[in-house]
């Protein structure tokens, strides 16, 4: 597959694994409103192996969390049309029966939702939502799964987790709710963890705290995971591989380092500068990225960036580039790659200053 990251496996002996946990091919998510179809997700493909993680970011609106959604069969009752494959262990969760994915999904998947203050049940203590888990999926009885679920919230570092377990969402802070929804996502013990914006509408210091619990997780439980954010520094220095998305489509992959120290997207480039350094002067106007991303139901035939692209030419507006490799585990969509030149980015500077502030 053309492009494709193949990201570090857990074993002990460091090997890599011919066996992909999660293999993704042509995912297209199409939705039909007032009489026209629109793609909200175009033609994605991508691989993780065990043990791996894969950052996926792109602005909001570029198709992540559709993209996620798709993948466990969570927008069936949405009538929207999702075609190509996404095989889990071998099974394709595209094709498969609604019984079976909701067999995979919690025990095999494992998901965190975006807004821990949305997320959890309101009128559902805490303990007895991770019971919940467990008595779906593992078929423990309430007062076995409730002794474990106890166990879980401490194993997220939440403290006295006897007693928060009976308490309710509102009685908890953004942090410890969010620690809840992990609890939750890990009681099964997945293969594999998606974490959709897990970090939204926490500040910067809990943000971290969350982010070095995953990575906890993930070595202690061997798990693989897909990290979805819109920023960039979330990614850096935790995430195997990045895919940059814009407008429904993966533009950019390759290793984390790679791709962020000599992005050859100027999509890519531009969210870098939009990072703002620690050490700039006081009142520095900020970099960003004029425009924004086009309505799917009216884009141009060509490159979907065209229009907040300095370098976009009639080639650019005539077709739209497709995904092409440069070199090991590199590729990129684009007529005119930014890193052509030969240009790096002061990922140290840019990202590290301003994320390792909270470690």
């Amino acid at each position: 597959m053309t492009g494709t990251p193949v990201a570090a496996t857990s074993r002990p002996d460091g090997t890599a694994s011919a066996d992909p946990l999660l293999v993704v091919e042509s995912l297209t998510t199409t939705f039909g409103i007032d009489g026209s179809e629109f793609r909200a997700v175009d033609g994605v493909s991508f691989e993780l192996q065990r043990g791996a993680t894969l950052g996926i970011v792109g602005e909001s609106g570029s198709g992540k969390s559709v993209l996620t959604r798709s993948i466990l069969g969570l927008l069936r009752r949405q009538r929207a049309q999702v075609t190509g494959s996404a095989r889990f262990e071998g099974r394709d969760l595209i094709s498969a029966p609604e019984k079976e994915l909701r067999g995979i999904r919690g025990a095999g998947i494992g998901i965190i939702f975006q807004d821990p203050m949305t997320a959890l049940n309101p009128v559902m203590k805490v303990g007895k939502q991770v019971a919940e888990v467990l008595t779906v999926h593992k078929g423990m009885n309430r007062a076995e799964a409730n002794r474990r679920a106890v166990e879980l919230l401490d194993e997220v570092h939440i403290p006295s987790a006897r007693t928060r377990a009976g308490q309710y969402p509102h009685e908890l802070s953004g942090g410890m709710r969010q620690r809840v929804a992990i609890a939750a996502a890990i009681a099964c013990r997945p293969r594999l963890l998606i974490a959709d914006e897990a970090t939204t509408a926490l500040d910067v210091t809990i943000q971290a705290e969350i982010l070095d619990l995953l990575d906890e997780l993930r070595r202690d439980l061997h798990m693989s995971m897909l990290l979805i954010s819109h920023d960039l520094g979330v990614v850096m220095g935790r995430c195997d591989h990045v895919a940059v998305m814009y407008a429904g489509r993966i533009v950019e992959l390759g290793r984390t380092t790679d791709v962020l120290v000599h992005p050859m997207m100027p999509y890519t480039r531009g969210l870098l500068d939009a990072i703002p350094k620690v050490d700039d002067p006081a009142h520095t106007r900020l970099a960003v990225i004029p425009g924004q991303i086009s309505p799917a139901h009216v884009r141009a035939p060509g490159c979907s960036f065209e229009s907040r692209c300095a370098l976009a030419d009639d080639q650019c507006r005539a077709a739209a580039p497709e995904l092409q490799p440069a070199g090991a585990e590199r590729s990129y969509a684009c007529w005119h790659p930014a890193g052509a030149d030969g240009g790096t980015v002061p990922v140290d500077e840019r990202i590290e200053s301003t994320l390792g502030q909270a470690r």
